[in-house]
């Protein structure tokens, strides 16, 4: 491939003006705090309402309540309060500016209610104005989400760098043509274990598309067949019965194995028996293996799914 600069001078003007042009919406969406409207009640009826993003200044009303009582009100950008009021006996509920939506200020002798309805005023609390509001358990619960999807990508990337690991050790002596040690069913068979099965195979779909597209569509077929089978056996052992990670190991090499030999007899039509007892002999001392490395590698990787979740 000729050697190509790695970026024009036009590529570069374009790309500043992107950056600009985001931090321009970004900064009109977060200082627009539109939608919040601050709303005045007289006895339960609504008497007035107003759009505090429209005011360019602060605007003072004077209000007569109930009892012939007088409530002034002054709004602004940056909220709505009630300042004054001439009843003896003042109660209110609520004193200084309201700055959120949801707040709310009661004169209770002139039945005066003020209130703000919208997104949240002010640059500090601003929200886009269709971006919901999150209360602390749905913030739990996406933090909790977003780091099970970085968790799974660290182990997606794992079983990518162990697979092309095992690509560039050379041939196994006294092995069919292929055999590999199997170390990246080391992240499906924790996944499977501790992020439940979507996780799991979607590990071995990603490293089937991966040998697809590195090493051809046999390869891809064969890793995309053996890893989707191995990763429900490993699934069903460990969520139905309390078989040992080296069993485990053990019986998703040899599912994985057997479903390598179903696709290679289909797809070449050619007998594949002659390998049926170098890969059992072969699928358990990797599957012992690879039950052995997880056992080894489980506590720093509990440590980091809960340092991420």
């Amino acid at each position: 491939m000729e050697e190509k600069r790695f970026l024009s001078p036009l590529g570069l003007v374009l790309c500043g003006l992107l950056v600009l042009a985001a931090g321009g919406l970004y900064l009109w969406l977060s200082l627009s705090p539109q939608g919040t409207k601050a709303i005045v009640e007289k006895g339960g009826e609504v008497v007035l309402e107003r759009d505090l993003a429209q005011l360019s200044e602060p605007e003072t009303l004077t209000l007569e309540g109930e009892q012939g009582l007088e409530v002034t009100v002054e709004l602004s950008p940056q909220g709505a309060a009630v300042v004054a009021s001439d009843c003896p006996d003042q109660v209110c509920v609520r004193t200084g500016t309201l700055t959120k939506a949801g707040e709310t200020a009661v004169c209770l002798p002139a039945r005066i209610t003020l209130r703000l309805e919208g997104s949240p005023c002010g640059w500090k609390a601003a929200v886009i104005p269709w971006m919901p509001r999150f209360t602390e358990e749905r913030r739990s619960a996406m933090k909790r989400a977003s780091g099970r999807v970085a968790f799974t990508g660290l182990l997606a990337a794992l079983a990518l760098a162990l697979s092309f690991l095992e690509g560039l050790l050379p041939p196994l002596p006294m092995m069919p043509p292929g055999a590999k040690l199997g170390l990246s069913n080391i992240a499906s068979m924790y996944a499977a274990g501790s992020l439940g099965l979507p996780s799991a195979l979607f590990l071995a779909v990603f490293k089937g598309l991966f040998a697809l597209m590195t090493r051809g569509a046999m390869a891809g077929m064969m890793s995309l067949s053996g890893g989707v089978v191995s990763t429900l056996f490993m699934w069903l052992l460990l969520k139905k019965t309390k078989s040992s990670l080296g069993v485990v190991g053990v019986c998703g090499a040899l599912a994985h194995n057997a479903a390598q030999l179903c696709v290679a007899y289909f797809l070449t039509s050619t007998s594949v028996l002659f390998y049926v007892p170098f890969l059992l002999v072969f699928g358990v001392l990797t599957g012992l293996l690879t039950g052995l490395v997880l056992k080894l590698t489980l506590p720093p990787l509990e440590r980091l799914k809960r340092y991420l979740g």
